[in-house]
């Protein structure tokens, strides 16, 4: 996903945080911010937490994240970014449609999959996907269908 130079670039767009509190996630941020944890492996490990907010500078049309341990915020990049933490770096990336990377790669190499937060509407995506996979599925491809129902195919008449 992110090449060394990309990696480089992310690292150097990292700025020091501002020690504020993780605000918690309300139902009126679904649309507009994403949120994310990385729960503590053992008991005395912090928790990590990336906070994405999707329409903060409409304007300039970048999007930035901020990086929390243990509710405090550490870090703030725009995106791409490759947070450095205890024992490698949390990777955070956005496509056209949303969050698309979102991952613990420890110094290993190894990639551990942050969660998103229960409340956020990738949380709700996820746990309508685990209670019912099947009409998860049907959604899915009727997404697809609403989608690609507008494209018009070129039609193969004969001209008389």
């Amino acid at each position: 996903m992110f090449d060394r130079v990309g990696r480089r670039r992310a690292a150097r767009r990292v700025r020091p945080g501002d020690g504020r509190a993780l605000q918690p996630f309300r139902w009126w941020q679904l649309l507009g911010r994403a949120l994310f944890h990385l729960p503590p492996s053992d008991p005395h490990a912090p928790e990590w937490s990336v906070d994405i907010r999707h329409w903060q500078d409409q304007a300039s049309g970048s999007v930035t994240a901020d990086l929390y341990r243990d509710g405090l915020c550490q870090a703030h990049s725009s995106l791409p970014a490759a947070f450095p933490v205890d024992g490698g770096r949390i990777e955070v990336a956005m496509s056209g449609f949303g969050v698309k990377r979102c991952h613990l790669v420890s110094a290993d190499g190894s990639e551990r999959q942050l969660s998103p937060d229960p409340r956020s509407a990738e949380g709700r995506r996820a746990r309508f996907d685990r209670r019912h996979p099947l009409a998860s599925s049907v959604v899915g491809v009727v997404s697809v269908g609403v989608i690609a129902a507008p494209i018009d195919l070129p039609t193969w008449s004969t001209v008389a």
